[in-house]
Parts: structure tokens; sequence; C-alpha cells
């Protein structure tokens, strides 16, 4: 049997070890799954202070008129009904209905969303909302869970949230998220009796954990603070870093402004994608 000779050998088996490896060359991560389904999830729940917080300004059982007032005698969508008891907790029902635009920020939302307060709302003591859903959804896509809002006793603009929340697009396991102490700061639209919905301005700050469509479980931290528009399904400003299991980060940032852009961008390695998140 022939021999082959040591460096001959040696450059044989280096060109193998060329050809294996650039036959296991990493493949580029593009999975932008994670990122949309996040940022999906989170803007409904974050709305939807803003929102009970604007009913609870102009309505005396609570503080101080009706969110939206029908005109002409027309039906109206979503009709907001009031707990009438002399006690406490005293309920706020939304009800949108099988499905309707909304005039606030154009989302189709249909079903039932309900705020009981635990004592009046501009009460400087301890007071808290809790938010839970009946047959609700945005865009088609359900959702469940508690939001339970804490306002600051010293402030009348400052709240604190924690979100246990679930979102179910049609075909997938149910989307998690979740967060504890997300603060928030009501920075523009303020202060009733002149609160107008539309003009509130939100900045918000904080983290939690989730699981995406995939199952893919991650954690969040606002790195960048969140401007939330109440006019805008979207977040107007701010930076996300998500974290999911096993794999980069996934840098989220929004910059639509005023402009209500449903449409952020996601940093993975160094490379950008647009998602859009609602």
């Amino acid at each position: 049997m022939k021999k082959i000779p040591f460096l001959a050998f040696f450059a044989l088996a280096s060109a193998g070890m060329i050809l294996v490896f650039s036959c296991n060359k990493a493949k580029v991560d593009t999975n932008t799954t994670t990122a949309s389904d996040y940022s999906m999830c989170q803007n409904e729940f974050i709305h939807l202070l803003p929102m009970f917080n604007s009913i609870a300004c102009k309505k005396s059982m609570v503080r101080g008129i009706e969110y939206r007032v029908s005109s002409g005698g027309a039906p109206h969508w979503p009709q907001v009904t009031y707990d009438t008891t002399h006690g406490w907790p005293r309920t706020i029902t939304v009800n949108y209905g099988g499905g309707v635009t909304d005039s606030i920020d154009g989302q189709t939302r249909a079903g039932i969303v309900k705020g009981a307060f635990a004592d009046y709302w501009d009460n400087l003591s301890t007071t808290s909302l809790t938010i839970t859903f009946v047959g609700y959804s945005v865009n088609n896509n359900s959702y469940g869970g508690t939001v339970t809002v804490y306002r600051n006793h010293q402030s009348l603009t400052q709240f604190s949230a924690n979100i246990s929340g679930i979102c179910n697009v049609t075909g997938y396991p149910p989307l998690l998220f979740n967060a504890n102490g997300l603060s928030y700061n009501w920075v523009n639209g303020v202060y009733p009796p002149d609160t107008i919905p539309w003009q509130g301005q939100y900045a918000i700050n904080g983290s939690g954990t989730g699981q995406d469509r995939n199952q893919v479980k991650y954690n969040f931290v606002i790195s960048g603070t969140l401007i939330k528009n109440n006019n805008c399904a979207n977040v107007s400003q701010g930076i996300v870093t998500i974290t999911p299991a096993g794999l980069a980060n996934r840098i989220v940032t929004y910059t639509g402004g005023n402009n209500c852009n449903t449409s952020a961008t996601v940093t993975i390695d160094g490379q950008n994608y647009t998602i859009t998140s609602n």
C-alpha cells in the first residue's frame, strides 16, 4: 500500500476541514417574530390605562361625562356604561359590540373591556383600577388576562401597572405579555375637567417577560422611554431591548412620532429590519 507523505496528508486534511466549516457556515439571524409579537401585545395593553384614565377623569362617579357622546340619537360605539352602585368597587364597561373602528386610534375593536375602580380616581390615598376582558379583540386578535393599575398617591399624573396578559393569533399558541410595576407619567393632555382623550400622551418605563407565537420565551426592558400618544395605535417614540431565550438581543426602535406610523425598526446583530407592530 502506497503511503501518503505527511505534508500531503496534512494538506488534504486541511482542505477537508475548510470544506466542512464552509458547509456549516453560521446562519444569519433574521427572525423578527418575537419583536413583532411583543410589539403587538404591548401596544394594546398599554393603551388601556390612558383610555380608562380619560373616562374616569370625565365621570363624576369616579371623578368628573361620557368618553364618547352619541350624536343625532344614532347607535354609538363603543357603548360606555357605568355601575350605579353606592359602594366600591364601581365598574365602567366599554362595549365595542361585534366590531367597530375606534375613532381614537383607528383600530378595529370588538367585545368588552371592563374597568373596576377600587375608590375615587382622584383620591390621593391608595386607589387602583382592575381591567378585565370579555370576548375582546383588536384587528381579529383576541386579548385576555388582567391589568391592574395603581395611581401614585402623591400625584394625579403618575401611575404604575401590573400586566398579566394573553394575546391570541389564530392558528398559534397563546402569546404572553407580563410586566410588574410598569411606570406611566401623564405628560400631555393634563388635566381634568378639560381632558380630551386623543390629546393625551404618556411616558412609559419598565421591564417584563413574554412568549411569542412560536413559544419562544423572552425578557424585555424599555431602554429608551416609550412615548404613547392616545390617538396612535403604535408607540410614537422609544427603544425596547428584547432578549429571546438562546438568541441575540432584538433592539426595537419606534420613531413614528405624531404621524402614528405603525412600523418600527428591529436591529439584530447590527442589521436593521422593519416590522409592523399591530
